[in-house]
């Protein structure tokens, strides 16, 4: 997902909460440190070092070498595995970048289908301006055998308001059809743990 954004120059930042949390924390460390540990030796470990800071000296020693599938300690696991919320900004996900983005992910991943939300812009209502904007895009893998662990990515739209001091963002508001595409990954929308009405957010 971040090689296609990054394709389209559209900047993508990680907000998602629990995962946040475990990185502040250093659990995602822990499980690395349970790890086997490479044969170096350079790799002796001071005992006055905390475990967490024994893990993370770790981690950057091995942050060069070869490893597999399973080496994934952040965005693999934890409470939110089944969703990974990203942000990105409106400056960069306009329109027809949004475009480009779609056709980007179906050129080199044809089974991912990007849900693309939008809304009214509310600081035009007052003129009488029905002007749709971007708020929320779900980039969903529908051949996802629905027995395993699905896995959709959230990306919130972030509007500047208020004189560019704060962020705004759109509530989530699906059609019948979009939810049933999420139906099929057994997602609901109370998983997204996302206001129903809108957010915002001092920067």
């Amino acid at each position: 997902m971040t090689t296609a954004a990054s394709a389209v120059n559209m900047p993508l930042f990680l907000i998602d909460r629990a995962i946040l949390e475990e990185l502040n924390n250093g659990s995602h460390l822990l499980e690395l440190s349970s790890r086997p540990a490479a044969t170096s030796s350079k790799s002796s470990k001071s005992p006055r070092l905390s475990r967490v800071e024994q893990a993370r000296a770790q981690f950057i020693e091995s942050r060069n070498a070869r490893v597999d599938g399973r080496s994934c300690r952040v965005f693999c696991g934890g409470s939110s595995k089944q969703i990974t919320h990203l942000a990105t900004l409106a400056d960069y996900a306009t329109p027809e970048v949004i475009t480009r983005l779609t056709a980007h992910l179906r050129e080199h991943h044809d089974r991912l289908t990007v849900i693309s939300l939008t809304d009214v812009d509310p600081t035009l209502a007052h003129l009488a301006l029905h002007v749709t904007i971007p708020t929320h895009l779900m980039v969903v893998d529908e051949d996802v055998d629905i027995r395993k662990e699905p896995h959709v990515v959230h990306i919130t739209v972030l509007h500047d308001r208020l004189r560019g001091r704060y962020w705004w963002a759109a509530p989530l508001k699906m059609t019948e059809a979009e939810e049933r595409i999420l139906h099929r990954q057994g997602l609901k929308r109370n998983v997204f743990h996302t206001p129903f009405s809108s957010s915002i957010f001092a920067k």
